[in-house]
């Protein structure tokens, strides 16, 4: 049979277990709200950062089509290049052709 002695030193330990829990929840509750406004403040730099994105998007949208354009140019340009090289040979094909 357990004696009254028995009783009381596993009811001080489970006051003190209780206790420990006790503390162990309240840390863990603190935690969870510097964990909730560190989520808060990042949700405001994400915020601003998507901000900043949308004006660099902005600010850079006439450099893309001035991008374009200079890639069409070197198209043309390269295109040009070859009408003229096969403008040529066609002009020397024909030259030797009438001088023979």
């Amino acid at each position: 049979m357990t004696s009254q002695n028995d009783l009381d030193a596993t009811a001080a330990r489970l006051d003190a277990t209780l206790d420990q829990l006790g503390t162990v929840l309240a840390e863990l509750t603190t935690a969870v709200q510097e964990f909730k406004t560190s989520i808060a403040g990042f949700d405001g730099v994400v915020d601003k950062a998507d901000g900043l994105l949308a004006r660099a998007d902005k600010l850079l949208a006439p450099l893309a089509a001035t991008q374009q354009v200079g890639d069409q140019l070197k198209v043309a340009g390269a295109l040009a290049g070859q009408v003229a090289s096969a403008a040529v040979k066609k002009g020397v094909a024909a030259a030797k052709g009438a001088r023979s």
